[in-house]
């Protein structure tokens, strides 16, 4: 509210004192205003895969959203669902989500299998039961909700 590049109340500003902009005359120049990052649509598709009261997921890598955190079988850039996707159940589409900087789409969907599909080597399967012991993101939660309601 003080502080604006254009007409700075430097005259009655608490923090004059103190102020580097004031004392190396530089308030035409200060603060600096971060420029704001234009906001991203971005689609993502889950499929839940359940394969005799396990469930698998993988860790996000780095350099992405929610690095660190788990989640399902993630098939949002495949051009099609995978081969063992045999008529999966369509929870939910275009389940918005928005973050700070992105929009996102998500399409969940639910496999039930007797046998358990080949996935890339950074799947694990885990307890269905088990699940809430893992940290996953908040989009997430919301396909684990609808899963549990399908059940």
């Amino acid at each position: 509210i003080q502080c604006t590049p254009q007409s700075p109340k430097c005259l009655v500003c608490p923090l004059a004192e103190t102020c580097e902009a004031l004392r190396t005359g530089r308030v035409e120049e200060l603060p600096v205003k971060n420029k704001t990052q234009k906001v991203k649509t971005r689609h993502l598709s889950y499929i839940y895969i359940r394969c005799k009261g396990e469930v698998a997921i993988h860790r996000r890598g780095e350099g992405d959203i929610w690095q660190g955190l788990w989640e399902p079988y993630n098939a949002s850039d495949a051009p099609q669902l995978p081969a063992f996707v045999h008529n999966p159940l369509l929870l939910a589409k275009d389940v918005k989500h928005v973050l700070t900087h992105r929009i996102l789409l998500a399409d969940f969907y639910l496999q039930e299998t007797e046998t358990r599909p080949l996935l890339p080597d950074d799947y694990i399967w885990v307890k269905e039961d088990e699940i809430e012991q893992y940290g996953v993101p908040r989009l997430i939660e919301i396909m684990l909700e609808m899963v549990q309601a399908k059940s």
